[in-house]
């Protein structure tokens, strides 16, 4: 089963991510912002041995994911995931 799990936290969101999440999410955030929070959580995962290649890493800048030609998208669709 995916597990989703997102926020800015440096600590807390960092370690439940590295050992429980298949998809980290990080919404309303800028592009910095978000490359700190994913090199953060990859440095977390590679501590404690899990390889952050397994992680899909996506940013939602306005928070939704809309239709596109009355087709919804999943989420990290534009990762290619």
């Amino acid at each position: 089963m995916p597990v989703v799990i997102g926020g800015g936290g440096k600590t807390k969101t960092a370690q439940l991510s590295a050992r429980y999440a298949s998809e980290y999410n990080r919404a309303f955030s800028s592009v910095e912002s978000f490359q700190a929070s994913v090199a953060n959580v990859s440095a977390t995962f590679e501590a404690i041995g899990r390889d952050p290649g397994q992680l899909a890493n996506v940013s939602r800048p306005g928070g939704l994911l809309r239709a596109t030609r009355g087709r919804g998208r999943p989420a990290g669709w534009w990762l290619g995931r």
